[in-house]
């Protein structure tokens, strides 16, 4: 389905026309924010809502404008291209999309809530060249927008369900802890639960399921049940408190997968009642959990026993949760956009790539550099003579030449085969990818270029809550690529190649042309395509977002 369509560049041009965007200039980021819960009266709902705006104040962010789960649902009444035409003619969301730099979605309902309206509020936001983010989100079956999927700057989800969903159709995502786990707990408890089993996120239609477990579990425990709901309003405890007091229980039982990660916080034993999905996805993703209080098969009682037995375990978990958590929910948000005479993620110089470039590419001829960012490399490779172009997830560029940039994914470039002699690429726009998708990410280098293929491997030293860490290693990397079919370039001896790159990094220069090429299933020989550029590139210069993302 075509979701970006010439109607929605008629429609932005009438209601736009006299709102020009803000520029970036200096932080903090200004931030549309979309799907917040915190408007409904409940211990997860407020959590989640303080934590994301914890974490995008850390990311040198603000909230701009915040809009909750009821807004702006007449979006997805109708299909979803009626959706983006909406929300573009909206006068709410034209000051919304004029005032902001990024658009954020939280996705933790995308699963089991109707969404379309979300999708079309990211769809507007992309065909007016925002960058667009959708964080913590639990995602189920995708039958319409997947060109908006693949379209985001960046990509989070909570679960491994929702990760082998988007693998499946090859969207960039990465899998970090839930949102939750950053929410500003306090460290006291305001109620005093020892002794006692603690029932929490059991809504009544939940609790038929394990009404007679329970019921064994309340005659045989030696102290106290108690209920402890997370989503009664007006509730006469601050929800701050959740953690700390679930921390004084000696186990919790909970119905839903938001008990079991506040249990999980708290570092107490918890049992998944009942046939919750995202709560046993949830246990089955922690390494360690006891196998006895995880299997259903046995009674309940037992359970509990198992998972009380390992309390060592659980509170180990809970320390790695405080210690850790989703810190890098927010850390591709400064990226996305260019941040006028400067770019903060390169700490390393450009002189020793841009030497390295022109020693490969013949004079006059054409460089991509894929992950562009604010485009230096491919300014700096167009003052020593070479046609460069760059292309990035987030084509935000404040610059004149910006037609030269084009908004692509690691797995899908716009360009036609072979037209660019050289390739640049940091490993850093590639890391995330899980290993099928790297492989068609390398696939697709290979396939526009022709002569050379120029990796960096980031010399930044990793992170501590950094996915992926053994990809930071330069063996790792040559390695890898040498298995997806990519040798050293015969030049690749007499360059100087490492600490020369954007970070400090390693540079790998291999040869592109020793790659299968994916679209007419053969390898090609350097005589194959000819300079100038293809005239393909030529026209996607010209072309529009919309008509790049109908492709």
């Amino acid at each position: 389905m075509d979701v970006l369509t010439p109607r929605h560049d008629a429609i932005a041009a009438a209601h736009l026309g006299g709102h020009p965007r803000r520029p970036s200039t200096t932080p903090p980021l200004a931030v549309g924010l979309f799907n917040d819960s915190g408007d409904e009266p409940q211990v997860v709902s407020l959590a989640v809502s303080q934590a994301h705006r914890r974490m995008l104040q850390r990311a040198g962010a603000l909230v701009r404008h915040a809009y909750f789960r009821g807004d702006f649902r007449d979006l997805g009444v109708g299909t979803l291209d009626d959706g983006i035409a909406v929300a573009l003619a909206s006068t709410e969301l034209r000051r919304v999309f004029t005032d902001v730099d990024v658009v954020v979605v939280a996705g933790d309902t995308w699963r089991d809530r109707p969404h379309r309206h979300l999708l079309a509020i990211l769809g507007a936001a992309q065909h007016l060249d925002l960058p667009t983010y959708l964080v913590n989100a639990s995602i189920g079956a995708v039958d319409e927008g997947l060109d908006i999927l693949m379209g985001l700057a960046d990509c989070t989800v909570r679960d491994e369900a929702s990760a082998r969903c988007l693998q499946a159709l090859g969207v960039a995502h990465r899998k970090v802890a839930d949102s939750i786990l950053a929410a500003p707990f306090a460290p006291a408890a305001a109620r005093d639960f020892a002794d006692h089993l603690v029932v929490t996120d059991c809504r009544p239609e939940r609790r038929a399921d394990f009404t007679e477990d329970l019921a064994a579990v309340r005659a045989t425990w030696p102290g106290l049940v108690a209920d402890y709901p997370l989503d009664a309003p007006g509730s006469p405890w601050d929800w701050t408190h959740a953690v700390a007091d679930l921390g004084t229980a000696s186990a919790v039982l909970t119905g839903g997968r938001d008990g079991a990660s506040l249990a999980l916080k708290a570092g107490v034993p918890f049992v998944v009642l009942g046939d919750d999905a995202a709560a046993k996805a949830l246990v089955a993703s922690l390494t360690g959990y006891p196998a006895a209080a995880a299997d259903a098969t046995l009674p309940l009682r037992a359970r509990v026993a198992a998972a009380i037995d390992a309390k060592s375990w659980f509170t180990v978990a809970g320390a790695r949760c405080t210690g850790r958590g989703p810190s890098d929910l927010f850390s591709r948000l400064r990226p996305s956009l260019a941040l006028t005479g400067r770019d903060d993620t390169w700490t390393g110089t450009i002189d020793g790539v841009v030497d390295v470039v022109r020693t490969l590419t013949p004079a006059g001829g054409s460089v991509l550099h894929a992950g562009a960012g604010q485009g230096q490399l491919v300014e700096a490779l167009a003052k020593s003579g070479l046609r460069s172009w760059g292309a990035d997830v987030a084509r935000r560029l404040d610059r004149p030449d910006r037609t030269r940039y084009s908004k692509a994914t690691p797995m899908a470039l716009p360009f036609a085969d072979h037209v660019f002699s050289t390739v640049v690429v940091s490993a850093d726009w590639l890391e995330h990818l899980e290993v099928d998708d790297l492989e068609a990410a390398v696939a697709e280098l290979a396939r526009v270029g022709r002569d050379a293929l120029v990796v960096e491997v980031s010399g930044r030293p990793p992170r501590a809550d950094r996915a992926f860490e053994h990809h930071v290693s330069t063996e790792w990397w040559r390695r890898r690529l040498a298995d997806l079919g990519l040798g050293l370039h015969e030049a690749a001896d007499s360059l100087v190649t490492h600490g020369a790159g954007p970070t400090g990094g390693t540079l790998l220069v291999l040869s592109a042309q020793a790659h299968l090429c994916p679209s007419c299933r053969r390898a090609h020989a350097p005589a194959d395509v000819m300079e100038p550029v293809h005239a393909g590139v030529l026209m996607a210069a010209q072309q529009s977002r919309g008509a790049w993302m109908r492709r």
